[in-house]
Formats: C-alpha cells, sequence, structure tokens
C-alpha cells in the first residue's frame, strides 16, 4: 500500500511469481527416472532449515521486483521490520 509498483500488478500473480521462483529452486528435489525419491534422503534434510530463507529470497525478488526505485527503500524497511 505505501509503495508504487514500475507497471500495476495483482496480489495473485505476486504470490505466483514468488512460488515459481521458489520451484526453480526446489526443482533439484524433484524426483525423475534418473534420480528416484530415495536417493534424496540425504539432501532434502539438508534442504529444511535453509526453506525459510530461500521462500524470503523469492518473496524479496517477486514483490520488491516489482516496486518501482523511489519506494524500494520503503518496501526495504518494511522486510525488515517484519
Amino acid at each position: 500500500k505505501r509503495c508504487s509498483e514500475v507497471c500495476s500488478t495483482v496480489e495473485n500473480n505476486l504470490c505466483q511469481s514468488t512460488f515459481r521462483l521458489l520451484d526453480c529452486y526446489l526443482s533439484e528435489y524433484r524426483p525423475t527416472e534418473l534420480k528416484p525419491a530415495k536417493e534424496f534422503k540425504e539432501s532434502v534434510p539438508a534442504l529444511i532449515p535453509k526453506i525459510g530463507q530461500l521462500f524470503l529470497f523469492c518473496l524479496i525478488w517477486a514483490v520488491g521486483g516489482a516496486v518501482n526505485g523511489a519506494t524500494r527503500a520503503i518496501f526495504s524497511e518494511y522486510v525488515l521490520e517484519a
């Protein structure tokens, strides 16, 4: 509400952008024919503590990327307070 956007967006699109970015980082943990699910026994538990940080990174890029330069400082302060 306090920030202005470079071009107008819809909240659903910002949410979708956040999860698409997150999906890009999690794609290597998706089972395939060449890498079955049982091969993730060690890598997935190591990822769990990093999920929150990764989500915050994707949120900042998706939402913060839509904010214009003049109000990015306001967005940055809001994220740091939350």
